[in-house]
This record gives C-alpha cells, structure tokens and sequence, in this order.
C-alpha cells in the first residue's frame, strides 16, 4: 500500500500553522508576556513613592536604594521594590493596602534622604490623589459605611459627605497617603490612589 505523502504534508501543514494560530492569540490575550525579557520597563506603572518624591525620571536617577527612608519610617509604611526589572527594581514604594502613609509631621523619611529623591520644597507635591470607585462603595450601594471618612488624617476637607450623605473626595487637598484605602473594608477596596507622577502626567 502506498503512502499518500501528499495528504500527510498538508496534514503536518495543517497542525504546524494550526498550533501557530494558537500561539498568536495567547501572545495577543495573556496579561503576562510570553517572553519575560521583553517587557516594557515597569517604570511605566509610576508606583506610590514616599513623601517629598521628586519627578519620576529624576527620582529613579537620584534614588541608590540605601533604605534609609525605610529604616526612618516610623510606620514602616516603606518598602522596597524587589519583585519588579529596570529602574522601579531596589526602589522605595508604599502599598497603602498594606500599610499606608501616615503622613507625619516631622517627614522622618524625607530627612533621611541622602541623595535628595525625597526632598522638602516650598510646598510638598502630595503622593498622589485618592479616587472613589463607587461602584464598589458600600456607603454608595446602600449600606452603612463611615472608614474613609472618619479615618482620613487630613478630615473633611479631603473626604467629605456630600448632600446625599455619600461620601466624596475633594482631590484639591488629598495627600495621597492610602489611609482610606488602607480601611475600606469593601473587597475590593472603593479607593484607588494614583501616583502624583501619573496625575501629573494626566494634567491637560
């Protein structure tokens, strides 16, 4: 009995470009790159710095990873970015999920700066901007919740009741400092805080 070649290539042509199809769609789909070495430079993220932070480009120019920002934090709201490539690798975050920025009085973080990534100016650009995601509120839904208002360390200039007796955030005089995301018992959290970086970017 012959072998009919013909048929066995277009069925081995069939799989090979099926199988590359494949490939291409998850390339295009998955959330994670198939190839690890190529991904953008998770700069790009523009993570939540300490106090004082200076503009991202110069930050991660100034900043050598000493972590004496760190050690000086008395809430050890600061940490260092190790699960991360390229210039945001070694540098110091905060995660307000974890633990949030306190906000204190004195900036312990910013005077142990010794290369000037943290710095006092003649006003202190806040961390970031706090954004109520209402959907996921559950004072917003219906239910009784008071944490992002009555926790918040700056009080009701930044996160006030509205006329509906609704929470909302006054963007004019938030820190940044993650507090009320840090209590929002809603899971996921209503807060999001984006970086001073980011909404400087996103400022017409």
């Amino acid at each position: 009995m012959e072998l009919d070649t013909q048929r066995v290539v277009s069925r081995k042509q069939f799989f090979r470009l099926g199988l590359a199809a494949i490939a291409d769609k998850i390339a295009q789909w998955s959330p994670i790159p198939l190839d690890l070495d190529d991904r953008p430079d998770p700069a790009a993220t523009l993570p939540l710095r300490p106090p004082g932070a200076v503009p991202e480009p110069e930050f991660v120019q100034r900043c050598t990873g000493c972590e004496e920002c760190v050690k000086a934090c008395p809430h050890w709201a600061i940490g260092m970015r190790r699960d991360e490539h390229g210039s945001v690798a070694g540098t110091p975050v905060i995660d307000p999920r974890r633990t949030p920025c306190y906000w204190c009085r004195d900036f312990p973080c910013i005077a142990a700066c010794p290369e000037g990534a943290l710095r006092f100016d003649d006003a202190l650009i806040p961390m970031g901007k706090a954004h109520l995601l209402r959907e996921a509120c559950l004072a917003w839904s219906g239910n009784r919740c008071q944490s992002c208002v009555t926790n918040c360390p700056v009080g009701t200039e930044a996160i006030d009741w509205n006329a509906n007796g609704l929470p909302v955030i006054n963007p004019e005089n938030c820190t940044g400092c993650g507090v009320c995301l840090y209590v929002c018992p809603a899971e996921p959290a209503a807060i999001d805080v984006l970086p001073a970086a980011k909404a400087r970017l996103q400022t017409p």
